[in-house]
Protein backbone atom coordinates (compact mmCIF):
# COMPACT_ATOMS: atom_id res chain seq x y z
CA UNK A 1 0.00 0.00 0.00
CA UNK A 2 1.32 3.48 -0.79
CA UNK A 3 2.00 5.56 2.26
CA UNK A 4 -0.44 8.41 2.81
CA UNK A 5 1.28 11.70 3.47
CA UNK A 6 -0.36 14.10 5.87
CA UNK A 7 -0.69 17.50 4.22
CA UNK A 8 0.25 20.49 6.38
CA UNK A 9 -2.83 22.57 7.14
CA UNK A 10 -2.81 26.27 6.34
CA UNK A 11 -5.51 28.78 7.20
CA UNK A 12 -5.64 31.86 4.96
CA UNK A 13 -7.50 34.90 6.32
CA UNK A 14 -8.09 37.96 4.15
CA UNK A 15 -11.15 40.16 3.77
CA UNK A 16 -10.34 40.40 0.05
CA UNK A 17 -12.01 37.16 -1.04
CA UNK A 18 -10.12 36.92 -4.34
CA UNK A 19 -6.78 37.06 -2.51
CA UNK A 20 -7.79 34.53 0.15
CA UNK A 21 -9.32 32.12 -2.37
CA UNK A 22 -6.40 32.41 -4.81
CA UNK A 23 -3.77 31.87 -2.14
CA UNK A 24 -5.66 28.86 -0.74
CA UNK A 25 -5.98 27.41 -4.26
CA UNK A 26 -2.24 27.78 -4.90
CA UNK A 27 -1.41 26.17 -1.55
CA UNK A 28 -3.83 23.28 -2.20
CA UNK A 29 -2.17 22.66 -5.58
CA UNK A 30 1.24 22.75 -3.89
CA UNK A 31 0.65 19.94 -1.42
CA UNK A 32 -1.01 21.74 1.48
CA UNK A 33 -4.52 21.46 2.89
CA UNK A 34 -5.57 25.10 2.83
CA UNK A 35 -8.80 26.83 3.71
CA UNK A 36 -9.75 30.44 3.04
CA UNK A 37 -11.75 32.61 5.43
CA UNK A 38 -12.66 36.25 5.09
CA UNK A 39 -12.37 37.64 8.63
CA UNK A 40 -10.34 37.31 11.79
CA UNK A 41 -13.44 36.15 13.64
CA UNK A 42 -14.03 33.28 11.22
CA UNK A 43 -10.35 32.33 11.38
CA UNK A 44 -10.60 32.00 15.16
CA UNK A 45 -13.83 30.01 14.94
CA UNK A 46 -12.31 27.55 12.46
CA UNK A 47 -8.94 27.23 14.22
CA UNK A 48 -10.12 24.93 17.01
CA UNK A 49 -11.57 22.32 14.63
CA UNK A 50 -9.25 22.70 11.60
CA UNK A 51 -6.09 23.02 13.77
CA UNK A 52 -3.84 24.63 11.15
CA UNK A 53 -0.04 24.42 11.35
CA UNK A 54 0.15 27.88 9.79
CA UNK A 55 -1.90 31.06 9.62
CA UNK A 56 -1.43 33.42 6.68
CA UNK A 57 -3.39 36.56 7.40
CA UNK A 58 -3.92 40.05 6.11
CA UNK A 59 -3.07 42.54 8.85
CA UNK A 60 -5.83 45.05 8.18
CA UNK A 61 -9.33 43.59 8.37
CA UNK A 62 -12.51 44.95 9.95
CA UNK A 63 -13.39 43.53 13.34
CA UNK A 64 -10.62 41.24 14.58
CA UNK A 65 -7.53 42.28 12.62
CA UNK A 66 -4.78 39.89 11.58
CA UNK A 67 -2.48 40.76 14.48
CA UNK A 68 -5.17 40.16 17.11
CA UNK A 69 -6.29 36.96 15.35
CA UNK A 70 -2.68 35.70 15.34
CA UNK A 71 -2.18 36.47 19.04
CA UNK A 72 -5.42 34.76 20.00
CA UNK A 73 -4.77 31.80 17.70
CA UNK A 74 -1.29 31.30 19.14
CA UNK A 75 -2.88 31.07 22.62
CA UNK A 76 -5.09 28.27 21.26
CA UNK A 77 -2.41 26.58 19.10
CA UNK A 78 1.01 27.41 20.63
CA UNK A 79 3.03 25.81 17.81
CA UNK A 80 1.26 27.58 14.94
CA UNK A 81 3.44 29.49 12.48
CA UNK A 82 2.15 32.93 11.51
CA UNK A 83 2.74 34.95 8.36
CA UNK A 84 1.15 38.41 8.34
CA UNK A 85 0.76 40.16 5.00
CA UNK A 86 -0.46 43.59 3.95
CA UNK A 87 -0.77 45.67 0.84
CA UNK A 88 -0.68 48.90 2.84
CA UNK A 89 2.52 50.77 3.72
CA UNK A 90 1.13 52.05 7.03
CA UNK A 91 0.97 48.50 8.43
CA UNK A 92 4.49 48.66 9.91
CA UNK A 93 3.23 51.03 12.61
CA UNK A 94 0.62 48.48 13.75
CA UNK A 95 3.23 45.76 14.23
CA UNK A 96 5.06 47.89 16.78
Amino acid sequence: MPETKVKPKVLVADDERVIADTLAMILNQSGFEARAVYSGETALELASTFEPAMLISDVIMAGVNGIDAAIRMRALLPNIKVLLISGQAATADLLE
